[in-house]
């Protein structure tokens, strides 16, 4: 599966479109979020650039941000679909597949979405938590 995304455009592979409902929208909020990942970093004052260093390439920053920026704003702007996604984890784990040059494996993909709901259940801050594992993932530190 692949896809990408530019500012006003999102396209998927045919691999994403056979996917059931839930897991293509997951697909294309990911490759919507890379849109705004930037953006996202200048509101947190991180910056204006990915930056080199850490215990991730800044292409495996780069898709674990997309997804938790996915994963943030399917929570707070349709719940529902949120938990669908949430229900199918070990799916989307096997369709995210191993690890490349480019992506980190599906395993810690999900590894990362699943911190993400543990920390909002810690401190029930949706925002907070989101913050913390994107400064996390920015500045190259293990979440």
């Amino acid at each position: 599966i692949d896809g990408g995304a530019v500012e006003g455009m999102v396209y998927i592979s045919q691999g994403v479109a056979d996917l059931p409902i839930y897991l293509r929208y997951f697909a294309i909020a990911h490759e919507s979020s890379h849109v705004v990942t930037i953006e996202q970093a200048k509101q947190f004052g991180l910056g204006t650039e990915i930056p080199k260093g850490g215990n991730y390439t800044e292409y495996y920053k780069s898709e674990f941000l997309a997804d938790l920026i996915a994963t943030h704003q399917t929570l707070k702007h349709n719940p529902k679909q949120s938990k669908q996604v949430q229900a199918h984890y070990r799916e989307l784990e096997k369709t995210l597949g191993k690890s490349d040059a480019m992506h980190p494996s599906g395993g810690e993909r999900i590894r990362l979405l699943k911190r993400y709901h543990r920390m909002i259940k810690i401190n029930k801050n949706p925002d907070r938590a989101f913050q913390n594992l994107f400064t996390c993932i920015w500045k190259g530190k293990n979440f």
